[in-house]
């Protein structure tokens, strides 16, 4: 099939980011997959060539990407977006098929956190597709629907959050112990570390719990041998304080979207600690980290977007916690015993 995905804020984000690699995967099952997008990126790698082909526009402008997308002609048409982009999709239907095999082109529709859209009839016009179990439930408890009758009668379905490899850079956490030491001296790593804790982010401030001072500095008073590690700590939120404070035991380098450094980085580190404001419907980074062979500790938050309660299996591929004493007694037990890390 020829398909395209439209991704409206082409931003540095998670939401940006699992649109690149649903297409990436849909173009290595043989697909003819092109990406639409604008705004700040594309997210490539450094060097390298698109795959899939990209074309950016120079706005968001719904016209603007209506008219690139109907120039490529696709049968398949998938809109991954924080919500219903409803201003793109009534310029779609506007559009007329012009040759396709099966006619009018299938609309698909993400809305990544879950929110209905405000006209209601757009359920009629497009299909859904949920990112994950809990933002499915929620968009049905938001549309006063049951999720047979959401799947049924109404189109909407969801993907699984799963662990997945990163596109580049074959590392893992569980490479030998050399290969681990010598990337951790090349990140500026102590050599007398005995365990690597932190996660990577966004430089925002929302990305980040207001309590993440406080966590860190738990977390290296649980071990004196201890390092923190972090991309993208914020300075509003201790990035300075803690550098000033624990010296070279805390490292933490600026956001990035080079996925060989990020790779680099999650696959230097024992455990994720992953303590985020409002929570998220889904997080990139726990799926990289647990295609890297790295589990993530998460702050579990029930009545905020609880997404991280789905992608960490508590006890098997991280641990879900209530609060920072109870993260630091998870980073003491792996500390006392490797070979439960290692497992």
């Amino acid at each position: 099939m020829r398909i395209v995905h439209s991704i409206p804020d082409f931003a540095l984000g998670g939401i940006q980011k699992a649109g690149c690699v649903i297409a990436a995967h849909m173009a290595e099952s043989g697909h003819d997959v092109t990406i639409v997008g604008a705004g700040g990126g594309p997210r490539l790698p450094a060097g390298g060539q698109p795959n899939p082909a990209h074309v950016v526009v120079g706005s968001e402008d719904p016209c603007l990407l209506a008219t690139a997308i109907r120039d490529i002609n696709p049968d398949v048409i998938h809109i991954h977006a924080a919500a219903y982009a409803e201003p793109l999709l009534g310029e779609l239907l506007r559009i007329e098929p012009t040759g396709l095999r099966s006619g009018r082109p299938l609309l698909v529709s993400t809305p990544v956190f879950g929110r209905p859209p405000s006209d209601r009839k757009v359920l009629d016009r497009t299909k859904t597709c949920c990112v994950g179990v809990y933002t499915f439930y929620r968009l049905c408890r938001w549309l006063g629907v049951t999720p047979q009758r959401a799947m049924h009668d109404l189109g909407i379905a969801y993907a699984p959050l799963t662990p997945f490899d990163p596109p580049l850079g074959p590392v893992s956490a569980t490479d030998t112990d050399t290969t681990v030491r010598l990337r951790r001296q090349h990140l500026g790593l102590r050599a007398e570390t005995s365990i690597v804790v932190g996660r990577i982010g966004r430089d925002t401030v929302g990305k980040w719990h207001p309590a993440t001072e406080r966590l860190v500095d738990a977390m290296l008073r649980t071990d004196a041998a201890a390092t923190w590690l972090s991309v993208g700590l914020p300075r509003d939120r201790g990035a300075e304080r803690l550098r000033e404070r624990w010296g070279s035991r805390f490292v933490n380098f600026p956001e990035t979207a080079d996925y060989d450094r990020l790779t680099e980085i999650l696959s230097a580190m024992d455990l994720q600690i992953f303590f985020s404001a409002h929570g998220e419907c889904f997080a990139s980074s726990i799926c990289e980290a647990a295609g890297l062979g790295v589990p993530t500790v998460a702050l579990a938050t029930p009545l905020n977007d609880n997404g991280q309660a789905e992608q960490v299996i508590d006890g098997k591929t991280g641990f879900l916690v209530n609060s920072i004493d109870d993260a630091c007694r998870v980073v003491a037990t792996f500390t006392r015993d490797r070979a439960a890390l290692t497992r």
